[in-house]
């Protein structure tokens, strides 16, 4: 097992159970602060490590005669482990995220259904409605953001589902699957880079957050050269 496997599986666990939490929160505004708690947080962060670090972990136990040959060679093994690892690759984590499309397809249903429905209300309505409107037309917009984070979820980690069936199916050399491995490796973890662009693209206070904090290291980073070379004169002197 790789790290990126494990990061993959934990990812997909955590942009599932923000996805449901988001679902509740468009379908049930109501119910989600009764729903949605800070203890059940913590419960929900700590079940979803311990369950992607026990799938993670399939490969490595016994009966696989060497774990280190099927990842690195064309050696395939038919055990147990290596078969629910591969299924859970191929088969769970396509079904979850196909979910979790059907979930945001919802969501945008009934964002729009409400909006639609407000802007009708304004027209005769007086301010107090705007402001219902306005909280409901930003949690669409909201929900077109964690969309957007889901497609580039999808995009930058099914790349690696296709490399577990290129495993199985296709026998390949030693180079192209090194190629295949490193090409889908290098897109998994470039969706940490994908992310916070997005998030500064969608949201203006992200974006001015981002500045904020790049300006402060740019300073910060100056400030240290330029005394470093202050004191590299003094020292001459």
């Amino acid at each position: 097992m790789s790290r990126a496997d494990l990061i993959y599986i934990i990812l997909t666990e955590c942009c599932s159970i923000y996805s449901s939490f988001r679902y509740i929160a468009v379908t049930r505004p109501l119910k989600y602060p009764v729903v949605v708690t800070r203890r059940r947080c913590k419960i929900t962060a700590i079940m979803i490590w311990i369950i992607g670090c026990f799938l993670g972990s399939i490969p490595v136990i016994p009966p696989v005669p060497s774990p280190d040959s099927w990842v690195c060679g064309n050696t395939l093994y038919e055990g147990t482990n290596v078969f629910i690892h591969r299924f859970g690759a191929v088969a769970i984590i396509p079904t979850i995220l196909s979910i979790l499309s059907i979930c945001y397809l919802r969501m945008f249903v009934i964002s729009r259904r409400h909006i639609r429905e407000k802007s009708k209300r304004l027209k005769s309505q007086v301010s107090a409605e705007s402001i219902a409107f306005s909280n409901r037309k930003a949690m669409y917009r909201t929900t077109v953001t964690t969309s957007i984070v889901l497609g580039a979820f999808a995009v930058c980690w099914l790349p690696t589902t296709a490399k577990f069936l290129v495993e199985i199916y296709v026998c390949g050399t030693d180079e192209q699957l090194f190629i295949i491995q490193t090409v889908s490796e290098v897109l998994g973890f470039a969706n940490s880079m994908v992310n916070p662009i997005i998030y500064a693209y969608r949201n203006k206070l992200f974006c001015s957050t981002y500045k904020s904090i790049l300006l402060s290291i740019y300073y910060r980073c100056c400030s240290r050269s330029a005394y470093g070379d202050s004191k590299e004169d003094a020292m001459i002197t």
